[in-house]
């Protein structure tokens, strides 16, 4: 699909469902020309370092209520 909007799109938010894993969100991530984004499948400090150590996403957003508030979402950045 990422391939059939190339050029159209600026960037894939949250491109597997947010259970399916970093290893799925890591395969769509390699796979598609068009930058990935997450934002359901960060739920604290550690799964940011897990994306950002296995390259499984270009760009995270980081969601205040389901991190847990402002100073959980300080941490992550």
């Amino acid at each position: 699909m990422a391939r059939a909007i190339e050029g159209r799109l600026e960037m894939l938010e949250q491109p597997v469902a947010s259970g399916a894993g970093i290893a799925a969100l890591r395969q769509v991530t390699e796979q598609s020309t068009v930058p990935v984004r997450v934002d359901q499948s960060v739920g604290g400090a550690a799964s940011v370092l897990e994306i950002a150590a296995k390259h499984a996403a270009h760009g995270i957003s980081i969601k205040l209520a389901p991190c847990g508030g402002i100073r959980h979402a300080q941490e992550m950045n």
